[in-house]
């Protein structure tokens, strides 16, 4: 009977036993996994970049050393919010002397650059002046660019490029008539041309047919 009631005490300290050792690795998978969900946070969405458009042209098409060109870039906000401070910047590409930028621009050693929040809705221009330097000898055209980046990034949100062509240094220079091309000129003169050499023909053919006038009588 003492064998007994020992073994049944002995049971039931082992019983305890395992019941605390469960409690206790529940506890601990519960703490680790509260753990592991406050250290991994969750990722945050990328703000949307604000609907811009943009535009460069110096309203020519053909450019030569010399030549005094004005870049007007043209930026529009069309979202329904204000954009955040803007770099809208043109590149000053070789053989391109800056002179003047309407409104003052700061100068580095690549671009011409401004500053600019617009509401929404809101537009803005800019104006660069610049004269066609010397160009390098394979050059055949001459290509700006102008950007608007997120100032706090620095990450580019639109771009746009204006490019004119470069003729060939020491090449003819063809003047036309307004509204005609190269090939009608041509054709124009040709005919002028062939025009005028039957004329002459035909002048001379009558010359010849003339009759001899006869002696005058004494």
């Amino acid at each position: 009977m003492v064998f007994r009631d020992s073994c049944v005490r002995r049971a039931g300290r082992i019983s305890r036993a395992h019941a605390a050792a469960a409690i206790a690795l529940l506890a601990a998978q519960s703490w680790s996994g509260t753990a592991h969900a406050s250290v991994t946070p969750k990722p945050k969405p990328s703000p949307k970049p604000p609907a811009l458009n943009i535009a460069i042209d110096n309203g020519h098409t053909s450019v030569r050393q010399g030549d005094r060109l004005t870049y007007t870039i043209k930026i529009a906000n069309t979202g329904a919010a204000a954009t955040p401070v803007l770099r809208v910047f043109q590149a000053l590409v070789p053989g391109l002397e800056l002179i003047s930028s309407t409104p003052a621009g700061t100068v580095t050693a690549k671009n011409i650059e401004w500053n600019k929040s617009l509401a929404a809705g809101e537009k803005a221009e800019f104006n660069v002046t610049a004269e066609v330097g010397e160009l390098e000898a394979q050059l055949q055209r001459l290509t700006v660019v102008a950007c608007a980046a997120d100032k706090s990034s620095e990450r580019s949100i639109v771009c746009a490029a204006h490019s004119d062509r470069v003729p060939a240094a020491g090449g003819p220079v063809q003047s036309q008539v307004p509204g005609t091309s190269a090939s009608e000129w041509y054709i124009a003169v040709g005919g002028l041309g062939l025009l005028v050499a039957t004329g002459v023909f035909v002048g001379w053919r009558l010359r010849r047919r003339k009759p001899a006038r006869a002696p005058m009588a004494p």
